[in-house]
């Protein structure tokens, strides 16, 4: 995401839940990445057409409504 990130909780389930947001950060950027050209969005850009999985589709949508 080409960004710094820092990430607090708290809690008797802290450290799943610190693993799960981390992993959830590296698949959406694994998606939604213009550095990587493995993503959708690079492969679209590179390609000027292609494949958007629904999920993607989800947050495009909600970035263009930003």
């Amino acid at each position: 995401m080409d960004t710094f990130m820092t990430i607090t909780c708290y809690g008797s389930e802290c450290e799943e839940a610190l693993e799960e947001a981390v992993s959830e950060i590296h698949r959406l950027d694994d998606l939604l990445s213009t550095g990587n050209p493995e993503s959708e969005i690079s492969l679209i850009n590179s390609a000027g057409q292609g494949y958007i999985g629904p999920e993607s589709l989800v947050m495009i949508e909600k970035f263009l409504e930003i």
